[in-house]
């Protein structure tokens, strides 16, 4: 045939090539229009990242592709790592060290007030001022006194240091020489020692008369009452000094009877036995009396066992 052209792919074969190419180019025009539609929409809306994908969508996302990390080749025995300081072995460089802490504020300083001197630290004041004398440091305590134990606690006994017991009862036999005759008998006596040194003593002595004529005797009992001086306030030697004033009584058949004012002036001296008793190893006294008007002077002697009664 002259004068036409040949084609080298005839009409049924360029029909089967359209079909074969044409659904796939479809295919292909829907897949990038979702993508460039989903680009556009995050770009455009990116607060909208939590809102739930469609079944669509998720078949169109496309897969990502992981990373691989790249593992650092380990150092073979017997040689050093060699990664520079400050750099992580899997991931950027980090931080040699952490910073250092803020440093404190100072301390407030006081402000003083307007016409005062500031004061150092050295306890002067600054210049411009007068200065400021130290306090001087405060004296320490004296230690408490150590308590003396008393008799029966622990540790306690007789040591002759205790204080006068504040009453005391004695018990002692009584001699008198009163008017030219003697008398024998016993006397009883209390003293309350109002301080250490200071008591009031209270006397009773009763004697029967001897050496007197024939046909002469009786008794005599005197009451007498009176200060008395401590000369030492220890306890275990007591020696004291005492006035007595009182009354005497003498029944003698004779010149010598009736009622008389009587005094003794004298001391004794007393041993301590226990913190409850102690020895009295005489009391000597000048006596006094006037019966009948007639002064007598005479003389009284006592020795006994003092009983001590002290307070807790």
């Amino acid at each position: 045939m002259t004068g036409s052209v040949r084609y080298p792919v005839s009409a049924r074969s360029f029909l089967a090539l359209t079909l074969l190419i044409f659904p796939r180019t479809v295919w292909a025009w829907q897949l990038l229009s979702a993508n460039i539609g989903r680009t556009v929409a995050v770009h455009i809306e990116p607060a909208n990242v939590y809102q739930t994908s469609t079944p669509e969508a998720d078949q169109t996302k496309p897969k990502k592709k992981r990373r691989h990390r790249e593992r650092k080749p380990q150092p073979k025995q017997g040689q050093k790592d060699e990664t520079p300081a400050g750099t992580a072995p899997d991931g950027p460089p980090q931080p040699a060290s952490k910073p250092a802490p803020a440093p404190e504020p100072p301390p407030p300083v006081n402000t003083p007030s307007p016409g005062a001197p500031a004061v150092t630290p050295s306890g002067g004041a600054a210049k411009g001022g007068a200065p400021q004398p130290q306090k001087p440091a405060p004296a320490p305590e004296p230690p408490p006194p150590a308590k003396t134990p008393r008799p029966g606690e622990p540790g306690g006994g007789f040591a002759g240091n205790e204080p006068p017991p504040k009453f005391e009862l004695s018990f002692s036999y009584n001699y008198a020489r009163l008017a030219s005759s003697n008398c024998q008998g016993g006397s009883a006596a209390i003293a309350y020692n109002a301080t250490d040194d200071i008591a009031l003593v209270g006397d009773v002595s009763v004697c029967n008369q001897a050496g007197l004529p024939s046909g002469l005797g009786g008794n005599s009992v005197m009451v007498l009452a009176g200060p008395r001086l401590n000369l030492s306030s220890g306890d275990r030697w007591r020696p004291y000094l005492q006035v007595l004033i009182g009354e005497a009584h003498s029944n003698l058949k004779g010149s010598i009877a009736g009622n008389s004012f009587a005094t003794t002036v004298g001391g004794g001296f007393d041993v301590g036995l226990s913190s409850f008793m102690s020895f009295k190893v005489f009391q000597a006294e000048y006596l006094l009396t006037r019966f009948g008007d007639i002064r007598q002077n005479g003389f009284r002697f006592q020795s006994g066992i003092v009983l001590r009664f002290r307070s807790r």
